[in-house]
């Protein structure tokens, strides 16, 4: 299952279809922020989407199962470096100067704020991207 706003549901659903997967995967079409997260959801993959609010997480952890997991992928910055999408910096400090870019160690305290347990950090393999580590992609993997 696919949650996500509308044009990538849209975008996503061609594919499935080109490629006559349509049993297989579900789109529901919805906002992040607002809208009700599907429930009973033996994972939850959230990549490059950059929403990191301890009300978020609690959310996620509702919707799933017991000992389900919740697998973020994306670029964070580690403590004391600098921000991982520094085009997002910019503009977001744009409208804030007092911006501060949220961390991957901050994201775990969020994630442990909201609930979750045996959480971990660590960067994703990509032997394919020339090395082990690869332009600062960063997995957080949480339990319920």
């Amino acid at each position: 299952m696919v949650f996500d706003i509308a044009t990538v549901c849209a975008a996503g659903r061609a594919i499935v279809a080109e490629n006559g997967l349509e049993e297989r995967v579900t789109y529901v079409a919805g906002d992040l922020r607002r809208d009700p997260l599907p429930a009973g959801c033996d994972a939850v993959i959230e990549c490059d989407v950059g929403v990191y609010e301890e009300s978020l997480f609690g959310r996620v952890r509702d919707c799933l199962e017991p000992n389900g997991h919740f697998l973020i992928v994306d670029q964070l910055a580690r403590a004391g470096g600098p921000p991982a999408h520094l085009a997002w910096a910019m503009l977001a400090s744009l409208d804030d100067p007092a911006y501060v870019p949220d961390t991957a160690e901050c994201v775990v305290e969020l994630l442990q704020a909201a609930g979750f347990h045996s959480v971990s950090l660590g960067p994703i393999p990509l032997s394919a991207a020339g090395g082990p580590f690869s332009k600062g992609l960063c997995l957080v993997e949480a339990r319920r």
